[in-house]
């Protein structure tokens, strides 16, 4: 019995040192390096004396960046075919986005004309909407324009 009163005392005293647990009965705030893991601690005396603790982690998973922000800037190459006179714009970027329609494969558009204007929305799973919203100018036919 002597046992049990003590331990209901240690407890009494863990959660008398954190007043802000005793005054609103809500954990301290996390501080700013805790921004992926919050845990809570409960201590609970079973009737035979002995303390229990329990620890529930909670992971949250960081927010995705929106399409728009994580391919803001994409550079573009334009390979012209001298046999069929189109073009294939290549997108420039690491990982293998996918384009509204289907119409990109492997991060590439083909059979394109000179001076064609194509607007598409490209987007991947690492990212949310907002899509990010591309419009592809077609430089003109290379054997009809020459710079000097």
């Amino acid at each position: 019995m002597t046992m049990y009163l003590w331990l209901k005392l240690l407890a009494f005293g863990f959660a008398f040192l954190d007043t802000e647990v005793f005054v609103t009965g809500q954990s301290p705030a996390p501080s700013p390096t805790d921004t992926y893991l919050s845990a809570s601690e409960t201590t609970t005396l079973s009737p035979s004396g002995s303390a229990v603790i329990s620890t529930t982690t909670i992971a949250t998973t960081p927010s995705k960046p929106t399409c728009g922000e994580k391919y803001a800037n994409i550079p573009v190459d334009y390979l012209y075919n001298k046999e069929t006179k189109l073009f294939m714009a290549k997108l420039n970027v690491n990982e293998t986005v996918e384009c509204e329609k289907n119409n990109c494969i492997n991060n590439e558009l083909h059979n394109l004309k000179e001076c064609e204007q194509i607007s598409l929305s490209i987007f991947h799973n690492s990212c949310t909407a907002p899509y990010r919203k591309l419009k592809l100018v077609v430089p003109p036919d290379v054997e009809k324009f020459q710079l000097l």
